[in-house]
This record gives structure tokens, sequence and C-alpha cells, in this order.
């Protein structure tokens, strides 16, 4: 498989993106966290690109604020 093609995911760009929508919603890291059922200082290492999510734990936080995965991953998918 071609370097350039490989999988990277810029994590800052996701943390801001999961910040962005979860302030439209008007909610706190705390309520994000309860709808996921993980922790605050998770919901916080994520959107401060501390630490790389899981997939699990991405799609919990996709359908806590409604979006799709891809909306989330925009940057990093190398197709439409």
């Amino acid at each position: 498989m071609d370097a350039d093609k490989n999988a990277v995911i810029d994590r800052g760009a996701l943390g801001k993106r999961i910040r962005k929508h979860r302030t439209a919603k008007k909610w706190t890291q705390q309520m994000l966290s309860e709808h996921c059922d993980i922790t605050p200082t998770n919901i916080s290492h994520i959107e401060r690109a501390k630490i790389n999510p899981s997939l699990e734990t991405l799609v919990k936080i996709a359908n806590a604020l409604e979006i799709g995965l891809d909306e989330l991953l925009c940057d990093s998918l190398t197709t439409a």
C-alpha cells in the first residue's frame, strides 16, 4: 500500500469539530460525556488531541451529537 494512502487522523481537527458541534448544541463536556457514557476527562482529552479515541467512542460521540462519522473524520477521508 502506498504510504500516502495510509489512514492518518488529524486528532487536532477531530477535537475541534467535536467541540464545535458540542458547543452548537450548547452542551458542556459533562453533558456530552453523559450522553456517551464516557468520562468528561475523556471528552476533554479528545477535544485537546491528547488521546486517540476508539472507534466505539467516536460512534458514541457522533450519535450523541447527531452527526455522521464522515463529518467528524472529513479531513482524513480520501473519497467523498
